[in-house]
Formats: structure tokens, C-alpha cells, sequence
């Protein structure tokens, strides 16, 4: 009979055994060993199915095929360790075909059962051109339900074959991370099975500059996912890494994207992203019901962290502009519309090649703004005519000549009549300029409301009113100082 005490030690031994055999990898299957803790997110590594697919053109007999594919999973495993639990995939005639000869993508739900099973699936193909072989690679992340960026063949001899396969589905293999900590501009993240041994973690280290797409996962009970939301126009640049954790700057297109709190089963990841080829097209439509293509927006560009940025271009008649890529992966995008700053646009341009970004539509505004400077012009022009005849006024007044002052008066009336049409138009325009967008037309407002300001202050009645007064004034005195005059000069003299 096993006293208590070594009944203990007997499952004390069994922990550590377990914990040994997960941190070093055995090629196995994930298994829970009770007395353990949960399989924690920095222990887990990635489940990966490998399919091999070898085209018959390459002339290699099932034997040879089957000692190539050996050889290649040997040659893998061996280098990333315990960081991945690597095992061949069936590849079913149908979804052979949906793949074709360029990897096509296909939806998560073509992928069979046992595919969708693990992390990571990694589609291997081996075929031959002009008589050489070519190595091409596509890899499917689960977790967020994407595809790697469409596999460039690489022509390879046949003896290293074995090598540029292995190297390529290594690459392909794009690492996963949680976000833990995230404010505004930064966040931290934790990579997937950091804390399991890598034979050659060099191999799939992530260096300062990477960039990486973050999502939100939202799962039931048993873990599978019921929607993945990738956080739009949000990218993640690595400013520090170890082998641990990765500090991120974060640039977003949407304040705070990646600051909400998030409870329950819902992961925030990030993905990284391989540097694309090409550039993306990128179209603009109004955000309201209409959407409407943007035409004459003003698009810029910089690079992370930099402040200096450079004009691409304006939008086309559909709103369209193409974004070359450039030395940095990921370009942000700045949107303006005459001047006006409308929207912050980080993309990765050949990522995808045709983005549409809803931004506000800003031709309320722009044509309000058209409205209000030919106005202003009219008002300047208004304002310096009634100064001069306030001035000519005055001047006939101190120089007696009341007749004339008079006459300049009606002038000067009719120009306050003016003043008030003006002030009716704006009135009127006011009325039909509007946008459907609330934040434009809180900008449209706010023009109208400046003008109709600056029109009050320009058109101060009092000193209008002032020299009506002293006009008034001048007549009521001038047929006294006449009739004195006459009654001077008809007098006797002597008298």
C-alpha cells in the first residue's frame, strides 16, 4: 500500500515531468494533465497542420514524395522546437481544387474539420516550371481567420529543395500575439508561446519595425469563435522587443480603438504582416446613406513616426487614388478637403488591392465656404463705401454746405438698405446649406455664425445714425442763418 507521502511525491513527480515534456515539445498532441493549471497563453504553442502538395509535373514517385515530405517536417520541427506542435494535414480533392495552382484564398468554412482544428495551416506546394522545381507557400491563421499575402513561387535546384521549403513555411508562418495593455498611442503585447523553447528562436523572432493588424475575437463557451472583427484603419509598429513581450506605437484612424475595454471571452489580437509588393487602391465615399464617391480630396502621406508628409495626389472622379508602397510597410494617410482636415488612414498599400474608406462629405461645407467669401467680398466693399460718405458728409457739413450733405445722405440710406439684403441672403443660405454629416454641419454653423458676428460688427448702425443726426441738425439751423442773412443785406444803411 503507497502511504500518503508518496502518493504526493508520485504526483508531484508527474507535474514536473508534464511541465518539462510541454516546455521542450514532444511533437505530441496538447494534452491537459490533471493537478496542472490551464494551458496558459504564453505555454501554448502553435497547433500546426502542414499540407504538402506536390505537383505530378515534378515527376517524383509516392515513395519519394512521401520521404520529401518526412524530411521536410523533420527539418522544421527541429528548428522552431517546442514553439510549434507540427503535424501533416490531409488536403481533400475538392479543396485542392478551390487552392489551384496559385493558392487561391477559401472561406474558413472550406476548410475541413481537422484543418480548422489547430492554430495554423500551412499549404505547401512543390511544382515545376521549365523544367525547374518552384516552391510556394500560403499559411491560414485560425485564430483570426486570414490569409497570408498571396505566395510568390521560388524557383529552387533540386538540391536544395528540402532547405528553401523549410525556410519558406518558417516565414510564412506569421506570429500571433495578445494586446494586453493598450492606451492611445502604445500598447503592449504578449506573443503566443513565449515561454516554450525555441531550437532556433531567431527563426521566429519580431524585430523593431514590424508591422502587426490587431482584431477583437469573440468567443462561446468552448472557445470557437462567433465573430472576429479585425479594428479598422488600426496598425501596430514594434518599437521594442524581446522574447517575451513587444511595445508597440499604435497608429489608428479611430481614437481609441484599441483602449475599450473588452470582457468576458473576448481576445484582442494582433497578426503580424508581412511587407506586400504593389501598391492598394484606395476610394473615398461619403459616410452618410448616400455614399457618394469623394472627388478632389487632397490625400498625404508619412511614415510612422515621421512628421514631414508628402502630397500623393487628389482623388479621382470615383473617389479613387492608388498608394504606392513604399520603404515603411505601413504608410498613414492623411485626408483633407480645401484645407480642412477630414480623416487619419494607416494602411499597409498592397495588403489589399482596393480599400474604401467612409469620410465625411465635406460639399455642404466647401460650398458654404463659397458663399460666405463672396459675401465677405461684397461686405468689404459695402463697409469702405459707407465710410467714404460718412467722411464726404462730414466734411460738407463743416463746410456749410448742407444742400450737398443732404444729397449724400440718400446715398448713404441706400446703402443701409443694402446691408439688410445682405443679411437676408445670408439668412437664406443659411437655411438651404446642409449636410447630413452632424460634424460638418456643426462646422457649416459655425461659418454662418461668424459671419453674421462680423456683419453685426461692421454694420454698427450708431454712426450712420449719428451723422443722420447731425444732418438733420444742420438743415434745422441753415433757413434761420438765411433769413438773417437776407434780412442783413436789405436793410437800410445807417440803420
Amino acid at each position: 500500500m503507497v502511504s500518503p507521502r508518496r502518493r504526493s511525491l508520485l504526483s508531484l513527480g508527474t507535474a514536473v515531468l508534464a511541465l518539462v515534456l510541454d516546455c521542450y515539445g514532444s511533437g505530441g498532441a496538447r494534452a491537459q494533465v490533471p493537478g496542472l493549471p490551464p494551458t496558459t497563453w504564453e505555454r501554448s504553442a502553435y497547433r500546426v497542420q502542414l499540407v504538402v502538395l506536390i505537383d505530378p509535373t515534378v515527376g517524383i514517385s509516392s515513395d519519394g514524395a512521401s520521404a520529401l515530405t518526412t524530411r521536410i517536417v523533420e527539418r522544421v520541427a527541429a528548428l522552431v522546437g517546442a514553439r510549434w506542435e507540427l503535424q501533416l494535414g490531409v488536403c481533400p480533392p475538392l479543396l485542392r481544387a478551390a487552392l489551384g495552382p496559385q493558392l487561391a484564398e477559401v472561406a474558413y468554412e472550406a476548410l475541413p474539420p481537422e484543418l480548422r482544428a489547430g492554430d495554423k495551416v500551412v499549404f505547401l506546394q512543390i511544382a515545376q516550371h521549365q523544367g525547374t522545381p518552384v516552391v510556394s507557400v500560403r499559411e491560414f491563421d485560425v485564430r483570426t481567420q486570414t490569409w497570408s499575402p498571396p505566395p510568390v513561387a521560388q524557383p529552387v535546384e533540386a538540391a536544395q529543395l528540402v532547405d528553401r521549403a523549410v525556410v519558406a513555411v518558417i516565414a510564412a508562418v506569421r506570429t500571433v500575439a495578445r494586446v494586453d495593455d493598450a492606451e492611445i498611442k502604445s500598447a503592449n503585447l504578449t506573443l503566443m508561446g513565449c515561454e516554450l523553447l525555441a531550437r532556433d528562436p531567431s527563426m521566429l523572432a519580431v524585430p523593431p519595425g514590424t508591422v502587426l493588424q490587431s482584431f477583437v475575437r469573440f468567443n462561446d463557451r468552448n472557445g470557437q469563435a462567433r465573430r472576429i472583427m479585425p479594428i479598422e484603419w488600426t496598425y501596430l509598429t514594434v518599437a521594442e522587443a524581446s522574447e517575451r513581450t513587444l511595445r508597440c506605437d499604435v497608429y489608428s484612424g479611430v481614437r481609441g480603438a484599441l483602449t475599450v475595454k473588452t470582457r468576458g471571452r473576448v481576445e484582442k489580437l494582433a497578426i503580424v504582416v508581412p511587407p506586400p509588393v504593389g501598391g492598394t487602391r484606395l476610394r473615398l465615399v461619403a459616410r452618410d446613406q448616400r455614399a457618394d464617391p469623394l472627388a478632389g480630396y487632397e490625400v498625404y502621406a508619412h511614415a510612422p513616426g515621421e512628421r514631414e508628409t508628402t502630397l500623393l495626389g487628389r482623388t479621382d472622379g470615383d473617389g479613387s487614388i492608388w498608394v504606392e508602397a513604399a520603404e515603411s510597410p505601413l504608410r498613414v494617410l492623411l485626408v483633407k478637403s480645401g484645407g480642412e482636415f477630414m480623416a487619419r488612414l494607416p494602411i499597409v498599400p498592397g495588403k489589399e488591392p482596393l480599400l474604401q474608406a467612409l469620410v465625411p462629405d465635406d460639399r455642404e461645407r466647401l460650398r458654404a465656404e463659397g458663399v460666405i467669401i463672396g459675401l465677405q467680398e461684397g461686405l468689404v466693399d459695402l463697409v469702405a463705401q459707407r465710410a467714404v460718405l460718412v467722411i464726404r458728409i462730414q466734411s460738407m457739413l463743416d463746410a456749410g454746405n448742407v444742400e450737398a450733405a443732404t444729397k449724400l445722405l440718400e446715398s448713404l440710406r441706400k446703402l443701409r438698405n443694402q446691408q439688410e439684403q445682405y443679411s437676408l441672403f445670408l439668412r437664406q443660405q443659411r437655411q438651404a446649406i446642409v449636410s447630413r454629416d452632424p460634424a460638418i454641419q456643426r462646422k457649416i454653423e459655425l461659418l454662418f455664425a461668424d459671419t453674421e458676428k462680423l456683419m453685426t460688427n461692421y454694420f454698427d448702425p450708431r454712426p450712420l445714425d449719428e451723422i443722420e443726426s447731425s444732418v438733420l441738425r444742420a438743415r434745422s439751423v441753415a433757413p434761420a442763418n438765411s433769413e438773417a442773412a437776407q434780412a442783413a443785406a436789405t436793410a437800410p444803411a445807417g440803420s
